[in-house]
């Protein structure tokens, strides 16, 4: 077996999964969507 130092091998995927999606949450890119969403949504 070879020893990895990689951090991902020590989290769950779910864990990997919340600390993207928290992320993504505080991303400008998240606010940008949310606002292009509701600029579509008011045609």
């Amino acid at each position: 077996f070879e020893r990895s130092d990689d951090p991902l091998d020590k989290i769950t995927t779910g864990e990997a999964i919340r600390t993207l999606l928290d992320a993504y949450d505080k991303s400008q890119y998240h606010y940008d969507a949310l606002r292009r969403v509701d600029e579509i949504s008011k045609i």
